[in-house]
């Protein structure tokens, strides 16, 4: 994240210095968890309010084993971030 310095009444523009508030690392663990709540979020919804059966065979249409198996990626990746902070 940048932040634009305003300068000091009487200073001139040029010597307004922009810098980055969080380093990389910081900015790409927050992402990740922001990624991850997201995919909770999505899937925890169809987990919960799955989607009309379909016919057909079982196992070529695996959607709701695919949802669980993402959901708890997502959780383990989130539960590493979290560990990882301390």
């Amino acid at each position: 994240m940048t932040g634009k310095l305003s300068p000091r009444v009487g200073e001139a523009r040029d010597t307004a210095v922009s810098h980055y508030v969080f380093e990389a690392p910081v900015r790409l663990w927050h992402w990740l968890t922001v990624a991850c709540m997201l995919v909770l979020m999505v899937t925890g919804y169809f987990i919960g309010r799955p989607l009309p059966s379909v016919s057909g065979e079982a196992t070529y249409l695996f959607y709701m084993g695919y949802l669980r198996l993402n959901h708890y990626a997502a959780a383990m990746i989130v539960t590493e971030l979290l560990v990882g902070r301390c």
